[in-house]
C-alpha cells in the first residue's frame, strides 16, 4: 500500500479562516482489508474520491459501493463508516475541510446532494492532491491563500464533470417529451409529456427546467414560436394557416404569441 498524507496542525487561532484543509491524502495500492468507522463523524467536511478499484460506504443503514470515478461528500457530523477489500486494489484520495467560505464553495459547485456522483478522474486531480499535500508540509508563506486556489480548481473540475455527465443522463430520461416538442404538428400537455417520460407531472416539470432552464411550456412555445418565424420567412402560407400548422386554432391569438417572442407582428416579421 501506498500513501501520501498531511495534516495541517493549528497551534492557536486558524491562521485563515474562510477556508483550511484540516488534513488530505492518496492512498493507492491498498493491499490489505481497511475499514474506518466514525459513528458521529467528524467535526468538518470530508471528500472521498475514488480513482480505482471500489469502497463499500454505509449510508442510511444500506451498504453502498463506490467504484472507480465515484465520489462522495461527507457533511459535519455525518456518520462516516467505509471499507476497502484487499481483492480490490483500491485507490482513492480524501480531504478534510473546513471554513467559513467551505459550505459555499460547495454549493456553487453543485455539490451538497448527499449522493454518490460519477466523475471522470484523472492524473490532473492526483497532481492537484499531491501539490496540496506538499503545501501543507512544507508551509511556505501564503500557503493557505495556495490552498484555498488548489482546491477550488479540484472541485471545479469535479463540478464540471458530474454536471456534463449528470446533465447528459437528464436530457435521456426527457427525450421522449423534448422529440414530441420538436414535432410541431400537435401539442400535448405537461401531463401528457410527463407521462411519456415515465415520470409524475411535478418530478418532470423539476427535471425539465433544470436541464434546459426553461418550463416545458415556455420550451414548446419557444420551438412553435422558431417554425412559425421559418414559416413566414420560407414559405407562401399565410398566417392562418401558419397559425394552424404549429396547433393554435386563434390566429389572432398566434399573432399575439408571436409578437411578444419576437417583438413585431408576423405580418412585420415577413415584410
Amino acid at each position: 500500500m501506498k500513501i501520501l498524507q498531511a495534516r495541517n496542525f493549528f497551534k492557536k487561532e486558524l491562521p485563515f479562516k474562510p477556508f483550511y484543509i484540516n488534513s488530505c491524502g492518496y492512498f493507492c495500492d491498498i493491499d490489505f482489508d481497511t475499514k474506518t468507522e466514525r459513528p458521529l463523524g467528524r467535526s468538518d467536511f470530508q471528500l472521498i474520491c475514488m480513482t480505482a478499484g471500489k469502497m463499500a460506504i454505509q449510508l442510511d443503514g444500506s451498504e453502498c459501493i463506490m467504484q472507480k470515478d465515484n465520489f462522495y461528500l461527507f457533511k459535519p457530523g455525518e456518520p462516516q463508516i467505509y471499507r476497502c477489500s484487499k481483492e480490490d486494489n483500491s485507490a482513492y484520495f480524501w480531504i478534510h475541510f473546513n471554513g467559513t467560505m467551505a459550505e459555499e464553495i460547495l454549493r456553487d459547485n453543485n455539490l451538497c446532494d448527499g449522493n454518490i456522483h460519477t466523475y471522470l478522474s484523472s492524473k490532473e486531480d492526483i497532481r492537484l492532491i499531491q501539490k496540496i499535500i506538499s503545501e501543507i508540509n512544507q508551509k511556505t508563506s501564503s500557503y493557505q491563500i495556495s490552498l484555498l486556489g488548489l482546491f477550488s480548481q479540484l472541485i471545479t473540475r469535479i463540478s464540471r464533470h458530474t454536471s456534463d455527465k449528470e446533465k447528459k443522463d437528464l436530457y435521456a430520461q426527457l427525450a421522449p417529451a423534448i422529440s414530441a416538442m420538436e414535432n410541431v404538428d400537435k401539442a400535448y400537455t405537461v401531463s401528457e409529456y410527463a407521462k411519456m417520460c415515465n415520470m409524475s407531472v411535478y418530478h418532470f416539470s423539476h427535471k425539465f427546467k433544470t436541464c434546459t432552464n426553461q418550463s416545458p411550456m415556455q420550451y414548446q412555445n419557444k420551438i412553435a414560436m422558431n417554425h412559425a418565424a421559418y414559416l413566414l420567412k420560407s414559405t407562401d402560407l399565410s398566417i392562418g394557416e401558419i397559425s394552424a400548422v404549429i396547433g393554435v386554432s386563434d390566429p389572432l391569438y398566434f399573432s399575439k404569441k408571436f409578437k411578444k417572442a419576437f417583438g413585431v407582428s408576423p405580418t412585420e416579421y415577413r415584410s
